[in-house]
């Protein structure tokens, strides 16, 4: 293997196996997503959230990416199936955590734009049922121009829509 450092965590303890490059910049990957992430936390504006989302996910792909390296060059140069099982379940185990992390953060900010959307689109309909109740119109009534020839003034006549 490239690198002389020994493995630390338990599912590697007793090996003689060094670690990999691929682990080492695993590991890099690793310990910059928890900051990422909580950067993501305090972040309000939507077009921010999405560009950090976006530069997470190619952490991810580039991690997922080593993963299979990391496998790759395991096998190659003969380390054993246990150990390379057991260290590739860590591996994925920790980008599995990552991911699902992501996608909590994707889906509330897919929630909360349809949440802000939704309250765009009830403020456009209470101001547009205003404009009709005092008969300036709008997307709900219309003129009906018989008005004005039975009675001589313009009417709003409301539609009733579903």
């Amino acid at each position: 293997m490239s690198k002389a450092v020994q493995m630390g965590d338990a599912a590697n303890m007793g090996s003689a196996w060094l670690k990999t490059e691929q682990e080492e910049l695993l590991e890099g990957h690793f310990s910059e997503l928890p900051k990422l992430f909580k950067k993501l936390s305090r972040t309000n504006k939507p077009d921010k959230i999405h560009e950090m989302l976006k530069e997470i996910a190619n952490r991810l792909k580039e991690a997922k990416a080593l993963v299979k390296d990391f496998e790759r060059e395991a096998r190659a140069e003969g380390m054993p199936p246990s150990i390379l099982g057991d260290r590739k379940r860590f591996l994925v185990g920790e980008l599995n955590t990552y991911i699902a992390q992501k996608k909590e953060y994707g889906g509330a900010q897919k929630d909360r734009q349809s949440l802000l959307s939704g309250a765009a689109v009830q403020e456009e309909e209470d101001v547009q049922r205003e404009m009709v109740d005092r008969g300036l119109g709008g997307r709900r009534g219309n003129v009906d121009p018989a008005d004005d020839e039975k009675g001589g003034g313009m009417s709003c006549t409301r539609l009733m829509l579903p």
